[in-house]
């Protein structure tokens, strides 16, 4: 709260900003290392006829359905810390479960399996 009521509205929105810029900085270099950690792992799938593209925005699906939410409920402004991360969790779990199936049954040949 010092930003926000002592130092002039200038520099507090300066500095808001550069907390902001070094905070997405971090969320930028984390998902930049698991993508690459990911990357290296299904290149070595890849020969074996999986196909890159759709399971790349697979995974992006996961982190985008999150930050879109919170992106939108600090924008409104009504958003409690709470319900933002309620809404992460409740985001991911449900791509979790709309978007896994799908990936495990293409990758897997899941279909059909019981049929003799």
């Amino acid at each position: 709260m010092w930003i926000v009521t002592v130092l002039p509205v200038g520099v507090s929105g300066l500095i808001l900003a550069g907390v902001f810029a070094a905070a997405i900085s971090s969320l930028d270099s984390i998902l930049a290392a698991v993508t690459l950690t990911a990357f290296t792992i299904l290149m070595e799938k890849a020969t074996q006829g999986i196909s890159i593209l759709p399971l790349a925005f697979g995974m992006t699906t996961y982190a985008m359905g999150p930050m879109l939410g919170l992106f939108l409920g600090a924008l409104t402004g009504k958003a409690s810390f709470r319900g933002l991360a309620a809404g992460v969790v409740l985001s991911f779990l449900f791509t979790l479960f709309t978007e896994f199936p799908v990936h495990f049954v293409h990758a897997h040949g899941c279909v059909g399996a019981d049929e003799g």
